[in-house]
C-alpha cells in the first residue's frame, strides 16, 4: 500500500499525459512533445473571409525569376489569396540572374519576396515609366492582408532525371531514384534526402513535389509510359524502404520545414503511356493494387503526417482503373477526378488514420493535355471551372492549376482561367453548402500543415530565411560518388540485376 501511495503522483501524471495524447491536445512526435495545431488552424480559418479561404486551395505557376508590383503573381497572391506556388525551370523561375552560380541566392530572393507579399502586402514597386500598360493598368498598392498566412512554395527534385530543378547550378546534383534504388542502401537515400531538405529550406522552398513511389515492375524503355530513372525499383518492399528513408532525410535536413508530397498515387508503374499526354487505363482490381502499386503508399502513410518517415501529402495521378472494385467491365474516371474511387482509397483502413490525422491530397497538374482531351476530345475548349470543381469534390485538398489553358505557352489565358475559377469558387462557396463543407475541410488541412512547418509562428522573421549558409550547395560530393559507385557495381539481391543494367543504359541514353 505504501508503495502505491508513493507511486500515486507518478501514475496520475502518466494518466494525465495519456489523456492529453488521446484528446489530441498533445502528440508525441520525433521523440518530443509537439503541440496540436488544430485549434490554431480553426482560429485562423474563422478570421478569414470566403475569398481568403477559397484562395488557399490553389497552387499556381508563374513566369520569371523576380516579383514586383507589376508581376502577375503579385495580383494572384495579394488579391486572389492563392495558397501556394510551384517553381519550375520551364517557367524561368531558376535563372541566377543570368549566372548559374547565383541561383541559390536568386531563389532565396524570389521566395523571400513572395512570402513578404503574402505576410505583409509589401513588394518592390516598379517605377511608373517601367510599367507594362498591358499587364497592369495601375501600379500595385500594397495592402496588409487581414489574415497573414505564408505560401506553400513547391518544386520538383528528381535527381539527375531531365527537367529537375536540381539541374540548375548551385543545387547539389543528386542521384536519381533509380541510382539510389540500385545501391540497396536506405542510408544513402536518407543522406540524399537530407541534402535536398537542407538546400530547399535554405532557399525558402517548403514543399517538395516528390519523391515518386511508383513501382517499376517491368521496365519498358520504348513505352511512352516508362518511368525512366524516376523509380526506386521494381520491388514494393524496397521502394517503401528507400522512399521512407528519403523522406526522413528531407524532414531531418530541413528541420521539418519542408513538406513532402509523394507521387504518383495510387501508382503509375503499370501504365503504358504518359499520364500527361493521354489518360491511361490500368486493368487491376483494388486488391491487386494493394499488393504492388499501393504498397509503398501504405507504408509511408502508416502513422501521423507529423512523423519523420511519414509523407505529409499524396499527389493523385490521372489514371483510370478497369475492375477497380471487382467488376471487370466497370472503369473509373481518372482517380484524380473520381470522388467514388478516391474516397474508396482514402477510406481503406491502411489510409484512413493518416487522412484523419490531417494527411493532405494534392491533385496532379490539372491543365495537362490528357485532361484537356478527357473533357473535350476535339480539344476546342477547356472547361477550367469544371475541371477544378471536379478535382476538389473528388477529394483533392490542393489544386495544382498548372498549364491551365488549351495549348502550350498560353500564359495570359492560363492566368485568366485561374482568376475566373477562383472567383467562381468564391460564388459557389456562399451559395452551395456541400461545396462549402468540402472547401472548409481542405483549407483547415492546409492551414494546419503550414502551422506545423513554422511551429505556429507566421512572422516574416520566422518564415523567411535570413540568408544562405556559407557551406550551402555542391555538398556531400564524396557521398554522392559512393552512391554512384554502389549503383553501378552492386548486383544483388538475386533476380534484380535488371535494375543496375537498366540504370547504366538509361543514364547513357540521357547523357547522349
Amino acid at each position: 500500500m505504501q508503495i502505491l501511495r508513493r507511486m500515486r503522483p507518478f501514475l496520475l501524471a502518466v494518466l494525465f499525459l495519456v489523456s492529453l495524447v488521446r484528446s489530441g491536445r498533445l502528440s508525441v512526435v520525433h521523440g518530443q512533445d509537439e503541440p496540436d495545431y488544430t485549434q490554431q488552424a480553426q482560429a485562423l480559418f474563422d478570421a478569414m473571409s470566403p475569398a481568403e479561404r477559397v484562395g488557399q486551395l490553389f497552387l499556381v505557376t508563374f513566369q520569371g525569376d523576380q516579383v514586383t508590383s507589376a508581376s502577375a503573381i503579385t495580383d494572384l497572391v495579394a488579391n486572389y489569396h492563392v495558397g501556394g506556388v510551384v517553381l519550375s525551370t520551364t517557367n524561368d523561375n531558376f535563372t541566377g540572374y543570368g549566372d548559374p552560380d547565383n541561383t541559390l541566392q536568386q531563389v532565396l530572393d524570389l521566395t523571400g519576396t513572395l512570402q513578404t507579399l503574402a505576410l505583409t502586402g509589401n513588394v518592390p514597386i516598379v517605377p511608373p515609366e517601367d510599367l507594362d500598360p498591358d499587364a497592369t493598368p495601375e501600379p500595385f498598392v500594397p495592402v496588409t492582408p487581414a489574415v497573414p498566412v505564408p505560401l506553400l512554395i513547391g518544386m520538383r527534385n528528381d535527381g539527375d532525371g531531365t527537367g529537375s530543378a536540381n539541374q540548375v547550378g548551385g543545387y547539389t546534383q543528386l542521384p536519381s531514384n533509380m541510382a539510389l534504388g540500385a545501391t540497396w542502401q536506405p542510408d544513402y537515400a536518407q543522406e540524399m534526402g537530407q541534402i535536398a531538405g537542407q538546400e530547399l529550406t535554405a532557399t525558402g522552398v517548403n514543399l517538395l513535389l516528390g519523391p515518386a513511389l511508383d513501382v517499376l515492375e517491368r521496365p519498358a524503355p520504348l513505352s511512352a509510359g516508362d518511368l525512366g530513372t524516376n523509380s526506386f525499383g521494381g520491388d514494393p518492399f524496397w521502394v517503401s524502404r528507400m522512399g521512407q528513408a528519403y523522406i526522413q532525410g528531407v524532414h531531418t535536413g530541413s528541420n521539418n520545414r519542408v513538406a513532402v508530397v509523394s507521387n504518383s498515387f495510387p501508382g503509375k508503374g503499370s501504365s503504358d503511356r504518359s499520364v500527361y499526354d493521354e489518360v491511361p487505363t490500368v486493368r487491376k482490381s483494388l486488391e491487386q493494387l494493394k499488393q504492388l502499386e499501393l504498397a509503398p503508399f501504405i507504408a509511408l502513410t502508416a502513422g501521423n503526417p507529423a512523423d519523420s518517415g511519414i509523407t505529409d501529402a499524396l499527389m493523385v495521378t490521372h489514371i483510370r482503373y478497369q475492375g477497380f472494385q471487382g467488376n471487370i467491365r466497370a472503369t473509373t474516371a481518372p482517380v484524380s477526378l473520381d470522388p467514388q474511387a478516391l474516397n474508396t482509397l482514402m477510406a481503406l483502413p491502411e489510409f484512413a488514420p493518416w487522412r484523419n490525422e490531417g494527411g493532405i491530397v494534392v491533385s496532379d497538374a490539372l491543365g495537362v493535355h490528357s485532361i484537356e482531351q478527357l473533357y473535350d476530345d476535339t480539344e476546342s475548349e477547356f472547361p477550367h471551372r469544371q475541371v477544378a470543381k471536379d478535382a476538389l469534390l473528388a477529394g483533392n485538398d490542393l489544386l495544382y492549376v498548372a498549364e491551365f489553358a488549351l495549348g502550350d505557352n498560353n500564359t495570359e489565358v492560363e492566368l485568366a482561367n485561374v482568376k475566373d475559377t477562383i472567383r467562381w469558387f468564391e460564388e459557389k462557396y456562399t451559395t452551395d453548402p456541400t461545396f462549402q463543407l468540402r472547401v472548409d475541410d481542405a483549407v483547415l488541412r492546409t492551414l494546419e500543415l503550414k502551422l506545423r512547418l513554422y511551429d505556429g509562428q507566421f512572422s516574416p522573421e520566422n518564415v523567411i530565411p535570413a540568408g544562405l549558409p556559407e557551406d550551402l550547395g555542391i555538398q556531400g560530393t564524396e557521398r554522392i560518388f559512393a552512391v554512384a559507385e554502389g549503383a553501378i557495381t552492386l548486383l544483388s539481391p538475386a533476380g534484380r540485376n535488371w535494375l543496375t543494367v537498366w540504370l547504366v543504359l538509361r543514364q547513357s541514353m540521357i547523357r547522349s
